[in-house]
């Protein structure tokens, strides 16, 4: 949802923009859906339901939001399947992509017509691929499952590192800046911490954390300190 949010933001505020998403979990109706949800106010079930027929202020939220949100769909498009790189890269051709999102790695493969078994070696010739994105002036976002077990405190997700990669330590060297999102501990209504693991060209570390407010219901993130 962060990703997303990002992205589309990012549309929004600069109109030479397109990008592409490749996700590989959820079809472009619902990844629409919760966008819409986030700029409407609007529950996400309630439009997903489409319940929000049923409701004259729901209806109106919604159909600003639509007006706002539609000329963005001319900028953005959805990767269809084979979910691998050199179709990533043939899309991002085609359609003169600045923003890619690869959501999420793990589920890639490398070449459509041939299935690596090794997946350190996949992920790894997938990294170098995107980087040649990156070379030809591409905005790459790549989104990576974590392995549980590897927080410091054995909390599960918690204390993301560096090493909370899955499968390859291509992912920590190959990227310029990598953030983990995670509960913060020390708050409460749905605060979480973007915290900076890595940023090749500057300091990170806790004092370029960021702190925002999650709400599910909306899917919508927003910054500010508890």
């Amino acid at each position: 949802m962060l990703v997303m949010q990002a992205t589309f933001d990012a549309l929004r505020f600069h109109p030479d923009l397109k990008a592409l998403v490749a996700n590989v979990e959820m079809p472009p109706e619902i990844l629409l859906e919760r966008e819409l949800s986030r700029v409407s106010g609007v529950p996400a079930t309630a439009i997903h339901t489409r319940q929000y027929r049923s409701r004259s202020d729901y209806c109106e939220k919604v159909k600003q939001a639509w007006d706002t949100f539609q000329p963005l769909l001319e900028r953005v498009h959805f990767l269809q399947p084979p979910y691998a790189m050199d179709n990533l890269v043939l899309g991002v051709k085609q359609q003169q992509a600045n923003i890619v999102v690869v959501d999420y790695l793990q589920r890639f493969a490398v070449k459509h017509d041939q299935q690596t078994t090794n997946t350190r070696e996949r992920i790894t010739e997938a990294m170098d691929m995107l980087r040649q994105l990156v070379n030809w002036g591409v905005a790459v976002i790549v989104v990576s499952s974590l392995a549980r077990d590897k927080g410091a405190s054995g909390k599960g997700y918690r204390e993301i590192t560096l090493a909370s990669f899955r499968d390859s330590s291509e992912l920590e060297y190959g990227c310029d800046i990598a953030y983990g999102l995670e509960a913060d501990p020390k708050a409460a209504d749905g605060a979480v911490v973007l915290r900076n693991l890595k940023r090749r060209y500057g300091e990170s570390g806790e004092g370029a954390d960021i702190v925002l407010r999650f709400n599910p219901s909306h899917c919508k993130f927003s910054g500010g300190a508890v």
